[in-house]
């Protein structure tokens, strides 16, 4: 782990050298072969790939250690020639291994990652897959194995192996000579990722061509074939996550798709590409049929989102060399934390590239991440004692990174219709946040129940604004922004609250934010549009009185153990026992179903800080995180859902 951390760190410099060597050039030559958009997304695969690895995010069912403590017939010292059978016993495996994955359906997934880019160039060698999370393939070095080649000469040879296959993944080099007969050479590898029905699956060797011409897989670069490259299945977007992902989800439709069971458990073992009968036409899925008819992905961008994602890239290189050479004192559990911020960073970058709305959500989820880090460990991984003020560049950084994002989402990536290039309808962008927040809230609210209340820094801070968002990209309405701005104060009282172990002045601001919050929910409730002019006047008053009862009993209870915050919390009863009376007469004026929900919401909201208050006032109540959680959490969603409900595309009027 830490090795190799340190090999990466010597490698990724003089890669991107080589990429930027190749792209000057291309420019001098006037064939530029390397757009850089496509290299931020093929260099930001190859970070993902080398962060799972240095990580260990993979498992070997039978490791090579152990089969050559099994098989071996001798065991050889680590010289030339243990080496040199390394060397060629893994040349062997990796053919074999990169031809399975290509034939075969469930293993293309890994692979696809690596001949997804539509350009073909140095930076394309570095989309490696982070969904190889299993070693299948080790039975291939039984040669090795039986020869008795040390594992500790497999574990060196392994990556140089894969870093001598960086330099033949370019068009400026043309065929070779001699070399064409013994190596595999930038023609031959050309062929290799094309998508030209002339070439595909041809040229699986690695390093020795031999093997594709033993094999019966060779096929030569012909001159009137020029060479398209891609997948047949074009990826369509620039995030390396996703890419990883999208045969595999294929796959998992289909098969639940199907309806015979034979489909179900052999559509995984068949040729790559393979679908049920007829399911082309029943689910069709973007196919390119002509590979010299279809249009590249993205080639439309502004200057200033090239740059931008140029720069969010060289930035993450930063932060991932800083891992890589204080893996053994970061630690862990904390390097997967950061291996985590690394992954969000690039999902949410490439999301931008993508012109994706919801790069703003992954945004704000990155800043909230690197402020409960920062809170919860005092700095970034030590960082501080290399650079003290560490902190402050960070966050200035993140806090740039999201309103440029911001810039971006709200003004650069609309279309002349008004609409997000790659977007989805309102209401399923909408209906996506909701999924998520509630998604959050219950693996939120089963970690609080199980004890460990001190993970409230890494997950509380991201429920709002996650509900938020899904607010946000709702189709306009009148109050949308009080509604917003009511979350944003109600998150930073979330985020406040975390703190109250520091001092008592930190639960006052916390309730200053929500009294807040809470105000402007009463305003929002009162500007709601009536469906009927007159209530129900008689069962009114019956609520109102049940409210005041309810405000005048918890103050009255509370009151002898409030000490110096009498006045602060009576104040915090009364208003947000007003916000539940205009939620109540919105219960009795306001359209079904939101009304209920509303009201439901405002309910569950005195619940969840009657329960705060007499926790923290009175008695310790047993799990009183989670009941003060799930009532908060519930709230929320039904007042922003009841909102939304209430404001629909066309609005009723009063009758």
């Amino acid at each position: 782990m830490e090795e190799y951390g340190k090999i990466l760190i010597i490698a990724m410099p003089i890669f991107l050298t080589l990429i930027i060597i190749e792209k000057i050039y291309g420019i001098y030559v006037k064939n530029d072969t390397a757009p850089l958009i496509d290299s931020v997304s093929s260099i930001s695969s190859g970070i993902t790939n080398s962060v799972k690895d240095v990580l260990g995010l993979s498992i070997t069912f039978l490791s090579y250690e152990w089969l050559v403590s099994k098989i071996a017939f001798q065991h050889l010292e680590a010289n030339v020639l243990s080496y040199f059978i390394a060397f060629f016993v893994i040349d062997f495996y990796g053919y074999w291994s990169h031809r399975l994955a290509h034939q075969i359906n469930f293993l293309w997934n890994k692979h696809a990652i690596h001949h997804s880019s539509e350009e073909f160039n140095l930076a394309c060698a570095l989309r490696q897959p982070i969904a190889s999370l299993v070693n299948l393939f080790t039975f291939l070095l039984i040669p090795a194995a039986l020869l008795g080649v040390p594992a500790s000469v497999i574990a060196i040879t392994l990556p140089i192996h894969l870093f001598l296959q960086f330099w033949y993944h370019t068009k400026h080099i043309k065929k070779m000579g001699f070399l064409e007969h013994i190596l595999v050479t930038p023609s031959h590898h050309r062929v290799h990722h094309a998508i030209n029905p002339e070439y595909l699956d041809k040229n699986h060797s690695q390093i020795f061509i031999f093997w594709d011409k033993l094999f019966g897989t060779f096929q030569e670069e012909l001159d009137d074939v020029p060479p398209v490259f891609g997948i047949t299945r074009p990826a369509n977007t620039w995030n390396p996550v996703k890419i990883n992902f999208q045969h595999l989800s294929l796959l998992i439709k289909d098969a639940w798709r199907a309806p015979k069971w034979k489909d179900k458990l052999t559509i995984w073992f068949k040729p790559t590409g393979w679908r049920p009968e007829n399911f082309e036409e029943k689910y069709p899925v973007n196919k390119i049929e002509n590979v010299f008819d279809f249009e590249k992905y993205g080639t439309q961008n502004s200057q200033n989102l090239i740059y931008w994602s140029v720069s969010q890239m060289l930035i993450t290189l930063l932060f991932v060399s800083y891992l890589f050479d204080n893996i053994a004192k970061i630690g862990l559990p904390n390097i997967f934390i950061y291996g985590f911020f690394i992954f969000v960073t690039i999902y949410s970058y490439t999301e931008l590239m993508d012109k994706n709305r919801f790069a703003l959500l992954w945004e704000g989820l990155r800043l909230g991440l690197v402020i409960c880090i920062i809170a919860y460990y005092g700095d970034w991984f030590g960082l501080n004692r290399v650079i003290p003020i560490s902190n402050y560049i960070i966050f200035t950084y993140l806090i740039l990174s999201f309103l440029t994002t911001l810039y971006f989402v709200n003004f650069e990536f609309k279309t002349n219709q008004n609409q997000y290039i790659n977007s989805y309808p309102p209401i399923m962008r909408n209906s996506s946040f909701f999924k998520l927040y509630v998604a959050f809230s219950i693996v939120y609210l089963a970690i609080l129940v199980s004890g460990y209340e001190r993970f409230d820094l890494f997950l509380k801070p991201i429920l709002i604004p996650i509900i938020g968002f899904g607010a946000y990209f709702y189709r306009k309405f009148p109050t949308q922004n009080t509604l917003l701005i009511a979350l944003v104060f109600s998150w930073i009282g979330d985020v406040i609250l975390l703190f109250t172990e520091l001092g008592e002045i930190y639960f006052i601001l916390g309730l200053v934010s929500f009294l807040t919050a809470h105000i402007l929910y009463c305003v929002l409730f009162n500007k709601q549009n009536r469906i009927r002019k007159k209530q129900n006047k008689p069962f009114f008053i019956f609520g109102s009185v049940l409210i005041a009862i309810y405000l005048i009993g918890m103050v009255s209870f509370l009151m002898p153990y409030l000490g110096e915050l009498q006045i602060p919390v009576s104040v915090y009863a009364s208003v947000i026992s007003i916000m539940l009376l205009f939620a109540f007469n919105g219960f009795l004026v306001w359209e079904k179903p939101g009304n209920a929900l509303v009201f439901l919401g405002a309910l569950l909201f005195v619940i969840s800080d009657s329960i705060l208050a007499v926790n923290k006032f009175y008695a310790p109540i047993p799990k009183s995180s989670f009941f003060i959680m799930l009532t908060y959490l519930l709230a929320q969603y039904l007042i922003v859902v009841g909102i939304l409900k209430l404001n629909p595309k066309k609005i009723q009027q009063p009758v």
